[in-house]
């Protein structure tokens, strides 16, 4: 009455390994050769020596791994298959008493389709599927009104069972190791397909171009911690050695990755924490690579003493230093360390010196120190710098600097003494200045500030080497016009061709004056702008429009060859050369 099961429970086909009783050997599938393939290529082939693949040999990975790709869609779908087997295993009932009735046979343009494998059948195969519905209508349950079964019909009913709870079983199994096939199949050919990105494509001196501008917007931070449950060191630097032996290899190697570093010190004094991995690092730089450091001072006590780390940071690293951060909280900090910075004996070899940063996070106040009120030794001291930025500068400050090419004041520049001699002075100390840039013009607030650096000229000062010039904020507080119109009037910038400046004030008359002089120096010094930002800001009303365009009329405004940007009030406007 009942037959032996085949795998297939329709077609009884054999003809392929697929049809087989699952079974351990069941996995071994002739398209499996595409990952064992990809193995044998994982043994020659590793993320060291990737960017000497030859072109060949790409060809090849991409062949392999499309044949990957097409085993992993095959054995899904033979995965399917299996389901729905085990569907009817389950519950034989779904199936209509006349199975296999019609629909369930594929008809193709060449020929009769499994429905269970979905083998494409031919004419001469199959079996006598007559039987089937015998196996179902004989069943107790499809006998409407009879009362018992034989104890015959029990045993034929109970072998059935077990051997189908059998079959069921082997298909689970069967399953799941298909499954599992399939994902250690697909995490080959992602790790192939990663390995054959076009950032593996890369020359080393590109790769290295783009560590550089990641590790300079966040340098290696080393915090002198109390606790060494938490590291001293921060920085990508680190995280990117750890992606791949390539580019763990190619960082190690290139002393510049290693030249940036910042020592951020918090409320504990001692630093011997740090000194050995910052030490370690800067190994990696070499001997001769200059250096870039910031000495982060923000979280430090207010009397916090700075010779040991000045210390620690001279000696056989002065020479090398480049670039000098000083960041910090407390204004009154700025000049005392400036001041120990100039005159510690490990810094006496910091000729190297070429830009120098000072930073502190203080509120805006009115009433601020001076940073240079005596003859700073900082011109001698670094006597190849080019690049200052600090908080604020008066025009008393005593600081000649005069290689200096780039001034950034990132607060007030407060004038003294007369106005029209207040930015000569300025342009006087700083004959190459090529860039300034000034958060604010500001009078001096306190009474006594004196005027011994204020000089008498005959004629204007023609300042040949300035070429930029921004002013970032011009408010209420700028002063009067009687002050401020005659501080340009000593002035000429005849090189000048980028100018930026941003009004913040209430009322237009605040800062006319002001205003009105800057635009005489533009048209007495007969400059050329090839860039132009005027921003008027939202508090003048709608009549910026007509001040805007009052103040540009007269100037020389020559757009290069990219088209010149006038960002005059609320929204940007374009104009051509």
């Amino acid at each position: 009455m009942y037959h032996d099961f085949p795998a297939c429970i329709v077609c009884e086909s054999s003809k392929t390994k697929l049809h087989v009783v699952p079974s351990a050997d069941f996995i071994d599938v002739p398209d499996l050769k595409a990952c064992k393939d990809l193995l044998t290529m994982k043994s020659r082939f590793n993320d060291a020596n990737i960017p000497s693949f030859s072109a060949e040999e790409r060809v090849e990975l991409d062949s392999q791994i499309g044949k990957a790709d097409d085993a992993v869609s095959s054995m899904r779908a033979r995965r399917m298959r299996l389901v729905k087997m085990l569907d009817y295993w389950k519950d034989p009932s779904t199936f209509p008493a006349s199975f296999p009735f019609p629909a369930l046979i594929d008809e193709t343009k060449n020929g009769r389709r499994c429905p269970v494998c979905q083998l494409l059948l031919d004419s001469d195969t199959g079996r006598d599927f007559s039987l089937y519905p015998q196996l179902f209508t004989n069943l107790p349950s499809s006998k409407p009104g009879r009362g018992s079964v034989s104890p015959v019909e029990r045993s034929e009913v109970d072998s059935f069972i077990a051997r189908a709870n059998q079959e069921i079983q082997k298909y689970t199994e069967s399953i799941t190791q298909l499954v599992h096939q399939c994902m250690q199949l697909k995490e080959i050919q992602d790790l192939y397909i990663s390995l054959s990105s076009p950032i593996r494509n890369l020359p080393p001196d590109i790769l290295i171009e783009i560590f550089k501008h990641v590790i300079t917007s966040k340098p290696t931070r080393f915090i002198n911690r109390a606790f060494q449950s938490t590291p001293n060191w921060l920085g990508p630097i680190f995280g990117l050695t750890w992606v791949c032996s390539w580019w763990r290899e190619i960082i190690l190697s290139h002393r510049a990755l290693w030249s940036r570093a910042e020592i951020f010190l918090i409320f504990i004094y001692d630093i011997t924490n740090v000194k050995e991995v910052f030490r370690k690092c800067l190994l990696r730089a070499g001997s001769e690579t200059p250096l870039y450091l910031t000495l982060n001072l923000s979280q430090a006590a207010q009397t916090f003493d700075t010779s040991e780390v000045l210390e620690f940071l001279g000696g056989e690293y002065a020479g090398r230093w480049k670039e000098l951060e000083i960041d910090m909280d407390y204004l009154e900090n700025v000049a005392p360390t400036l001041d120990a910075l100039c005159a510690h004996s490990s810094w006496d070899n910091a000729t190297a010196v070429e830009r120098l940063t000072v930073r502190f996070h203080a509120p805006n106040v009115q009433d601020l120190p001076g940073i240079f009120q005596k003859a700073s030794p900082l011109p001698r001291k670094f006597p190849r710098l080019r690049y200052l930025e600090i908080p604020h500068l008066y025009t008393s400050d005593i600081l000649d600097l005069g290689n200096l090419q780039v001034l950034n004041i990132l607060g007030d520049y407060h004038i003294d003494g007369p106005g029209a001699l207040s930015l000569v002075v300025l342009f006087e100390k700083c004959p190459q200045l090529k860039k300034l840039s000034l958060g604010r013009i500001l009078r001096a607030e306190r009474e006594g500030r004196g005027n011994e650096f204020s000089v008498t000229l005959k004629d204007p000062l023609v300042h040949t080497s300035l070429s930029a010039l921004s002013i970032n904020c011009v408010d209420d507080r700028c002063g009067n016009s009687a002050r401020f119109g005659g501080i340009w009037e000593l002035i000429r910038l005849p090189n000048l061709e980028d100018l930026s400046v941003s009004v913040q004030a209430s009322k237009w008359e605040n800062v006319e004056g002001f205003m009105d002089g800057l635009k005489r120096v533009l048209i007495d010094s007969g400059c050329v702008l090839r860039k132009m930002s005027l921003d008027l800001g939202p508090f003048l009303g709608d009549g910026n429009g007509a001040i805007g365009d009052s103040f540009l009329q007269g100037l020389n405004i020559k757009g290069d060859e990219g088209g010149l940007t006038l960002a005059t009030w609320a929204e940007s406007r374009s104009s051509q050369p």
